[in-house]
């Protein structure tokens, strides 16, 4: 195997990329397929709706340990 280049294994950083970036992809072709279901029906307030909350979902996503922050901390305080 002359000129193949085995790369390292994934670190755990890169698999967690990875699941964020899939979870992500799945969240936008989810609020998408719900976007042009409703634009077939003309539904401009599910269509804002599907979009405020696909971002709301991805921004959980992206942003795990700052919401898992807020929840302790909103705990705490009771």
């Amino acid at each position: 195997m002359h000129g193949f280049i085995i790369g390292a294994l994934p670190t755990l950083a890169t698999i967690q990329h990875w699941v964020l970036t899939v979870f992500t992809q799945a969240v936008v072709i989810l609020v998408a397929w719900q976007v042009f279901k409703h634009f077939a029906k003309m539904s401009v307030g599910k269509i804002i709706v599907a979009l405020i909350t696909g971002g709301f979902v991805g921004f959980a996503i992206t942003n795990y340990t700052l919401i898992t922050g807020w929840v302790t901390s909103f705990f705490k305080m009771l």
